[in-house]
């Protein structure tokens, strides 16, 4: 009976040994077919959302292109406005030099006319002394003649102070653009 009771026990447990493999490889077959559904249905659902991702990176590598090119004509147009200002000054700068040049030739040239006019009045001057120490009466011809004269240089003298003035006022001018 040991024998017997052994072989069926034996048998009994070859046999739930048995319904326990199956039920395992019932139970790993039922896991494996979830996690397979599972893996299936978010394959799809990251198949269906993959060109919504494309698109958004899509944009976002727009979106990046399109600052870069921004931040390029930013740049290229600073770099224009830099070089334009800094024409305008030199351009500037030359103008003020050349106005300069300008003024010192033309009060080089007042000045010249200044001593030659002096010298002709110290002369004409002169004349009228001695004519009037000689005790002769110039006549009224050579008076008007002198006094046209003396008229004359002082017109000429005006207008070289009125020059002066107007290109003193330029000057200063030129010199209030350049430091705006």
């Amino acid at each position: 009976m040991n024998i017997c009771v052994f072989q069926f026990s034996t048998c009994a447990l070859s046999v739930t040994l048995q319904a326990l493999r199956q039920e395992s490889l019932r139970f790993h077959k039922t896991e494996t077919e979830k996690a397979t559904k599972a893996w299936k249905e978010q394959h799809h659902q990251l198949n269906e959302m993959k060109p919504s991702f494309d698109k958004a990176v899509m944009e976002l590598k727009k979106e990046r292109e399109s600052r870069r090119l921004v931040t390029e004509n930013e740049e290229a147009a600073s770099l224009e406005k830099e070089e334009a200002i800094t024409s305008d000054r030199k351009g500037v700068m030359a103008l003020e030099e050349e106005h300069l040049e300008e003024t010192r030739q033309r009060e080089t040239e007042w000045q010249t006319q200044h001593k030659v006019l002096e010298g002709q009045i110290e002369c004409e001057l002169a004349t009228k002394e001695i004519l009037k120490t000689s005790e002769q009466k110039p006549s009224r011809e050579v008076e008007e003649k002198w006094l046209n004269k003396e008229e004359e240089w002082l017109n000429k003298e005006r207008e070289m102070r009125d020059e002066m003035q107007l290109l003193n006022q330029r000057n200063a001018q030129l010199q209030v653009r350049l430091i705006s």
